[in-house]
């Protein structure tokens, strides 16, 4: 497996202030295929608090078949070079699956940080995430890879971006879209900032720090839904990444200011073309070691460079970005490039390097090989979703397609009973519901 390419000078940061009394404050599962189309390695990544006694592990790993294992008990990898109370733990396993299909792999361990300001009582709440995917019997792709730790330090009071975009280092045949969880498993009474906000198109999160009318300092912890499509439209499933934003005082005043297309940060270079992106990054205070850092995929390794220098002034850091389209990475979707400002705090800017001149890639209308079916989520009076054992619908047939075409099961409407769900499994479904005049109406649900 190639790993992701990192274009930065190195640096070491330590800064002052109180540890927090943190155990697990983010990370990812992936699923990473085998030769054996039913074997998968899953592989459980943690970022902790170094200064925490806890440790990784006796936390439920369940694979999405019905089994489950529990973790052994794992030390910190402290990594300075990310920040300077930050650990990492990487537990792998190898599972495999009895058929095709589609699987739901989750992780519990309690619990989540104490003190995160839009969670009541945060200590008492499980630390949880998930991955869902497609299994197929031809070969599975493996889950992409994060270049940014779901861990971020800000300056209060000041406009934050970071990016919890995704890339692929084998090939470009995936986009993704990015929501943010509104209601996070495991989770009693979260509420997230209003202002907090996400790019669906390149997983670009701004915020301006306020939560309850106004600007804080302390921990805010969101979750991130990561969907994934293959450019043909066939939905690959997703995964959840827990994060934490950790919010100080301090004179920072970092901003990047850049030549692109604002809406998305989009940058069309078409094959044979080149193009320079200019970014000028400022900071009023400490500029002893302020650089950039370029994260792309392999792919694209060549494609893309960043040259960066200091301003004649010394107060300003300047990159230059320059993309060179060759005929080999040409594509009808995006490639995302992250580049990262790096000052006392960092901040981030998500571009989409489109190498055709072409509109933003959509959810598809076609899913899983459900040709022409329309997925507009037309207003339904479908509950919950996701659901569980129980799903109340209004209509009077109900009919669960799975995300490999397969009808898994009809069943018969009667008002303000519920549908017994029961025998599903975990996974993504589009139910389609029968009206009164032999209408079918569509829409995503997940089982879990």
């Amino acid at each position: 497996m190639r790993s992701l390419v990192f274009l930065f000078g190195s640096a070491l940061f330590f800064l002052p202030g109180t540890s927090l009394a943190n155990h697990l404050r983010g990370g990812q599962i992936r699923v990473i295929p085998q030769d054996d189309p039913l074997t998968c390695v899953i592989e459980v990544t943690v970022y902790t608090n170094i200064f925490s006694d806890v440790r990784f592990g006796e936390g439920l790993l369940d694979f999405g078949d019905g089994s489950t294992f529990t973790t052994p008990t794992i030390q910190n990898t402290p990594r300075p070079d990310l920040f300077y109370d930050v650990g990492i733990v990487t537990y792998s396993t190898t599972h495999t699956y009895a058929s095709p299909g589609t699987y739901l792999v989750s992780y519990l361990e309690p619990n989540i940080p104490t003190g995160i300001l839009n969670i009541p009582n945060s200590d008492g709440n499980r630390f949880y995430m998930e991955t869902y995917f497609v299994l197929s019997s031809t070969g599975s792709h493996a889950s992409p890879e994060f270049p940014a730790i779901p861990i971020f330090h800000w300056q209060s009071n000041l406009a934050y971006s970071f990016s919890t975009a995704a890339i692929d280092n084998d090939s470009n045949e995936f986009f993704y879209k990015y929501r943010l969880v509104t209601d996070p498993k495991q989770i009693n009474g979260f509420r997230l900032p209003a202002n907090l906000k996400i790019n669906s198109n390149n997983g670009l999160v701004t915020w301006d720090t306020e939560f309850d009318g106004a600007i804080v300092q302390g921990q805010i912890w969101i979750v991130i839904k990561v969907e994934r499509y293959s450019k043909e439209g066939l939905f690959l499933g997703y995964i959840t990444r827990p994060m934490q934003i950790i919010v100080e005082d301090n004179s920072s005043t970092l901003d990047l200011v850049g030549s692109f297309e604002k809406t998305n940060n989009k940058v069309v270079v078409t094959d044979g073309a080149q193009k320079v992106v200019t970014v000028v990054m400022s900071d009023a205070g400490d500029f002893s070691n302020v650089h950039f850092e370029l994260y792309v995929s392999e792919k694209i390794a060549q494609n893309v460079t960043l040259e960066q220098y200091d301003s004649l002034a010394g107060k300003f850091r300047i990159a230059k970005l320059s993309f060179n389209t060759t005929s080999d990475i040409v594509s009808d979707l995006p490639y995302p490039v992250i580049l990262r400002g790096i000052s006392f705090f960092r901040k981030d800017i998500s571009f989409l390097y489109m190498t055709k001149d072409v509109p933003l890639p959509v959810v598809p209308v076609i899913v899983s090989g459900l040709e022409g079916m329309n997925l507009s989520e037309p207003e339904l009076m479908v509950y919950p979703n996701p659901f569980h054992s129980e799903l109340y619908v209004d209509g009077t047939e109900a009919i669960f397609i799975n995300a490999l075409g397969n009808v898994m099961m009809r069943s018969p409407l009667t008002k303000g009973e519920p549908v017994n769900t029961s025998a599903l499994p975990v996974g993504f479904y589009i139910l389609q519901v029968v009206d009164e005049i032999g209408t079918r109406k569509n829409i995503r649900l997940i089982r879990n």
